[in-house]
């Protein structure tokens, strides 16, 4: 399992995966080519993406600190990620993908509100 952040994922959101490619993110696909598979699960957890598309701004961007609201939803996200994961451990990945990538239905088995 590898938790890495997705600019392509809007601020605070999970997304559960079985297998697949890196998505343009560089850090999992240097870990995709040194394990040489996609088979690897993976929890994405996402952090927006700035209105710019060049790469240095996306690169100050990514490793920039969270501003303090950032930090308040990233706070709520880990949360629901720890959660994620023991679901994962006690019900499997399918089951755990179908929970936690409906985000209605994460928050219901959380018992907690949007973040």
């Amino acid at each position: 399992m590898v938790i890495f952040d997705d600019l392509d994922l809007p601020m605070g959101v999970l997304r559960l995966r079985e297998r697949g490619g890196a998505g343009g993110h560089q850090g999992f696909a240097h870990i995709l080519s040194l394990l040489e598979t996609h088979h690897l699960p993976r929890l994405r957890v996402g952090i927006g993406h700035p209105s710019t598309t060049e790469k240095e701004l996306v690169r100050t961007y990514v490793t920039a600190m969270p501003s303090n609201q950032e930090w308040l939803v990233l706070e709520r996200v880990e949360v629901r990620a720890v959660a994620a994961l023991e679901l994962l451990l006690e019900y499997g990945i399918s089951h755990t993908m179908n929970l936690i990538n409906h985000s209605s239905t994460m928050q219901r088995v959380l018992g907690q509100g949007e973040c």
